[in-house]
């Protein structure tokens, strides 16, 4: 019986030991179980949706500020166009009712007969007063090419002596009675004579030249706003 237990018992113990060992292999795998390989994709595929998910919102937060901010860039050069536009309005009427002051003032001088007309064929200037002549002088008018404006204007600056420069000249002149831009009524002490075809070959830039007593005569009788009729 003694030989039989001898038998038995490492059959036993390695019984026992097994079963040690498996309960030691469930217990660890209790305390550590593995990871489905399936759930994890299933994580990291919602992690990304979330991700992206956000991303487009605030993608969508930003394009709406980018388009509220246009808006408002938009509305402001809008608001300052028609600022612009409404000064240019007023700018115009001003100046629409200024010229029509004037007109109607060199309208109302012509008809009672007071103006200065140069007459560009004739090569004359003739000063009216109420309707009769009080002044004649023979002129030099602006060459071809760089004419003496034709139409109806009013003296509006009176020098009584200053310098006339330009590109290729720089004259004293010792009265100027200016009526468009540039252009004016003044002496030219360095002309020999006026009238006749002078101003074909050598005319002025312009101006409308008379000698200098008639230059002297003319400033002492006219004033600013005299009409002046250049045809």
């Amino acid at each position: 019986m003694k030989g039989m237990l001898k038998k038995k018992l490492p059959v036993f113990t390695a019984l026992v030991l097994l079963t040690v060992a498996l309960a030691s292999s469930m217990v660890s795998a209790a305390e550590n179980p593995a990871v489905d390989p399936a759930l994890l994709q299933a994580l990291a595929a919602q992690q990304a949706q979330q991700a992206a998910n956000e991303e487009a919102a605030r993608q969508t937060l930003l394009a709406q500020l980018a388009a509220q901010q246009a808006a408002a860039a938009q509305q402001a050069a809008n608001e300052e166009a028609a600022r612009q536009a409404l000064l240019a309005q007023a700018a115009a009427a001003k100046k629409a009712a200024e010229e029509a002051a004037a007109q109607q003032q060199q309208t109302a001088a012509i008809s009672n007969g007071t103006y200065v007309d140069v007459s560009i064929d004739t090569q004359t200037l003739t000063y009216f007063v109420n309707g009769a002549p009080v002044l004649v002088a023979p002129t030099v008018t602006g060459s071809p090419g760089r004419s003496t404006p034709r139409g109806v204007f009013a003296i509006n600056s009176m020098i009584p002596g200053k310098y006339l420069t330009g590109p290729t000249w720089h004259v004293y002149v010792n009265r100027w009675m200016r009526f468009s831009g540039n252009c004016g009524i003044h002496d030219a002490n360095w002309r020999k004579s006026f009238g006749g075809e002078i101003y074909k070959h050598n005319g002025s830039h312009g101006c409308v030249n008379i000698p200098y007593d008639q230059a002297v005569a003319l400033y002492n009788m006219v004033g600013i706003g005299t009409p002046v009729i250049v045809h």
